[in-house]
């Protein structure tokens, strides 16, 4: 499966509940991607979804751009 099937699963993993995905065309087989999730079923805590989404192969950088609670 491709990378961002590995992210989308990891996420409804976690309980996370996808709201948009925008990516842009890779670019030397790397591709910026943006999430929008709804976190309020979240069953770990940000850091956990930040590290999880790390430890994923071929996943270069996680940003968490903003948080509204």
């Amino acid at each position: 499966t491709g990378v961002l099937s590995n992210v989308l699963t990891l996420l409804a993993s976690f309980n996370a509940n996808i709201i948009t995905v925008n990516q842009e065309m890779p670019i030397n087989n790397y591709a910026f991607i943006t999430i929008t999730l709804d976190i309020s079923n979240l069953n770990v805590s940000i850091d956990e979804l930040i590290e999880g989404l790390k430890s994923k192969k071929n996943i270069k950088k996680v940003e968490l751009i903003a948080f509204e609670g």
